[in-house]
């Protein structure tokens, strides 16, 4: 399991979505590709607390609405707004109908049991590598 570090120094897992020991909000940064603090920076906009990105970020909307998830998208230069959904939770089709008891804990438990691409890039060409315990499949982007 890969470890990652909080600004405060404690480490962090994926599935974190907020340090332990200081409290700070958490999130996959897609663009240094780390689990990072999530450090303010206006409503609904964070920056990445890695000290060598520092992107603008927000929370995928399924973050944001749900907790479900814990990525995050890049925020476009010029203040247009960005995709609302990370790149994972983009290529969800379907999601359990929210007003049946219980059903937001079975699509949270059924997202941290999900394989999560990592981008690797390989000669220009976006390469989702699957990171699971035994996948090995590989999507690639359009």
């Amino acid at each position: 399991m890969r470890c990652y570090a909080c600004q405060c120094g404690q480490t962090l897992f994926y599935e974190n979505s907020s340090c332990l020991a200081c409290g700070a909000e958490t999130g996959f940064c897609p663009c240094c590709q780390q689990v990072v603090s999530l450090v303010p920076a206006g409503p609904g906009r964070y920056r990445c607390g890695h000290p060598d990105c520092g992107t603008l970020l927000a929370k995928c909307a399924n973050y944001a609405e749900h907790n479900v998830c814990n990525r995050c998208v890049p925020i476009p230069p010029v203040g247009s707004w960005p995709d609302r959904f990370c790149d994972c939770c983009r290529y969800n089709q379907t999601i359990p109908d929210l007003f049946v008891a219980g059903n937001r804990e079975k699509w949270y438990r059924l997202e941290v049991a999900r394989p999560h691409p990592k981008r690797v890039s390989d000669g220009g060409v976006q390469v989702f590598s699957v990171q699971s315990s035994g996948g090995n499949g590989a999507l690639r982007s359009s």
